[in-house]
């Protein structure tokens, strides 16, 4: 790399990085003044989701996201999942869709992001505690009753998109409580029409060098391809047939780990709802900045 590439590079960096500092500030205030004004469910007054997804979609921008969209997101409340590679997934489906995510309990302490999490009403979990994973399902099924969307991560950890991980289960019951629809969505990233190298956060990637890298590039692109919905059937098929429908859209291995059990067809389950459209569409990018594995399943399976 170039001298003039690296002074490119560099002032990229800083003026994004002055733009991320000046948006974090603004959605402190704006959630601390939407608190103070409709209370602290704001985010479930009418508007609410807009605004927190307009906020969203912003923060690409600031962070140079370009996302693409294929089929159509449900347009009833339910379950999303997806595959697990970066922080960055966070912020593209958000900016997508409107959502609700589930994050670890930990992350409610952290400086400005666990403040912005729980103002824009983030479902905290605690793991490896069966009596609160309890209260988490029946929080999102009530939740998902609302008629809100919730997401998760059922790999429970980040990988480098080129396979995946079992899907745990557990919080798939809550959309079998409340009766909804379950969809996935594959998550990709691309540079220059390959598989993207900067994006995914794996291994021992900190959090503050990787967005440092993120912020140093042109564009990060990236492609949300949204699957059927599917409805019916206990957890245990539900997530063999999500990860089943991801594992396709990505062209990638379904295999499993020894003793896993192998993915379920979507014959099995019951009725689904109306298949959604496979046309493409780009959309403006956002959501909130939370490192690796912040977006949580249970161990429980």
């Amino acid at each position: 790399m170039g001298r003039p590439d690296k002074i490119i590079r560099a002032l990229r960096v800083s003026t994004r990085a002055s733009r991320l500092c000046l948006h974090l500030l603004w959605g402190l205030m704006l959630a601390s003044w939407l608190r103070w004004r409709c209370g602290p469910l704001w985010f479930r007054r009418p508007g609410g989701e807009a605004r927190r997804r307009r906020w969203m979609q912003q923060l690409a921008v600031v962070l140079g996201l370009r996302i693409q969209t294929s089929g159509r997101a449900m347009d009833t409340a339910g379950l999303l999942v997806a595959n697990h590679i970066s922080w960055l997934d966070a912020v593209a489906i958000s900016a997508a869709v409107p959502t609700t995510f589930v994050a670890k309990d930990d992350v409610r302490r952290w400086p400005v992001i666990g403040t912005l999490a729980t103002r824009s009403g983030t479902v905290f979990l605690r793991r490896a505690n069966l009596g609160v994973l309890n209260v988490a399902i029946d929080t999102l099924a009530e939740v998902i009753r609302r008629g809100q969307r919730v997401t998760v991560f059922p790999e429970g950890t980040t990988g480098p998109g080129t396979q995946l991980n079992d899907f745990r289960r557990a919080l798939y019951q809550s959309v079998v409580n409340a009766g909804a629809p379950v969809q996935a969505v594959a998550v990709r990233y691309l540079r220059n029409g390959s598989p993207d190298t900067v994006a995914p956060f794996i291994g021992d990637d900190e959090f503050v060098p990787h967005l440092l890298r993120i912020m140093a590039e042109p564009f990060t692109d990236v492609r949300l391809d949204f699957q059927r919905p599917l409805a019916g059937g206990d957890r245990r098929t539900l997530a063999a047939a999500t990860r089943a429908q991801i594992s396709v859209a990505l062209g990638i291995s379904q295999r499993t780990r020894p003793g896993a059990g192998e993915p379920a067809p979507a014959a099995r389950l019951g009725a689904g709802v109306k298949a959604p459209s496979t046309d493409a569409t780009t959309t403006a990018a956002t959501a909130p900045m939370f490192p690796r594995r912040i977006f949580v399943a249970p161990n429980s399976r």
